[in-house]
């Protein structure tokens, strides 16, 4: 058992190798291109909402202030309001499922692509690394443990387990 980290799996139960096959490096680039292009992507449609959120409010304190001449001219700025957001909160909602695709997918990638150089002795699978993120609790601190351990591994394979400091970076990722 290692005396750093006694919640680490015994070496026993630590999988190295994933069907029978050893891992073979594969460029992360691209994947990460697609995660990166689809986040963009994200920025300009949750201004947009944010927007729209905001004249939303506005239409809300008219409609308290009774500022409307008429019933049939609130209920259809009203209306026309809360479509506009519905449609931005849906986009936003489906672009960010969609993200966590490919994102899922380059967690994986990376975490297989550290053992491909060499790196052992991970506390977790590559399927577990993108696992932990949909495990109620767990998902608070696991992924970014398994986040760190890939990252660590990625800049120096042999000896990743000797080097305690991260970049900043990623604990600024984490928190965002």
């Amino acid at each position: 058992m290692d005396e750093e980290n006694l919640y680490r799996a015994p070496q026993s139960a630590v999988v190295e190798k994933r069907s029978g096959t050893d891992y073979v490096y594969r460029s992360p680039r691209r994947l990460a291109n697609v995660v990166r292009g689809m986040i963009f992507g994200l920025v300009p449609i949750t201004l947009c909402l944010i927007a729209a959120q905001s004249h939303q409010w506005r239409v809300l304190q008219q409609i308290a202030a009774h500022a409307f001449a008429s019933r049939d001219e609130m209920l259809a700025t009203a209306t026309q309001s809360d479509r506009i957001v519905a449609v931005l909160a849906g986009l936003t909602g489906l672009l960010s499922l969609g993200t966590h695709i490919p994102a899922g997918m380059w967690i994986y990638r990376v975490a297989c692509n550290a053992r491909a150089l060499g790196a052992r002795g991970f506390d977790d699978t590559p399927g577990m690394s993108v696992g932990w993120y949909f495990v109620p609790f767990l998902n608070l601190a696991r992924p970014f443990r398994a986040m760190e351990q890939i990252w660590r591994a990625s800049t120096l394979p042999q000896q990743w387990q000797k080097r305690t400091q991260v970049p900043p970076l990623l604990r600024w990722w984490w928190a965002a």
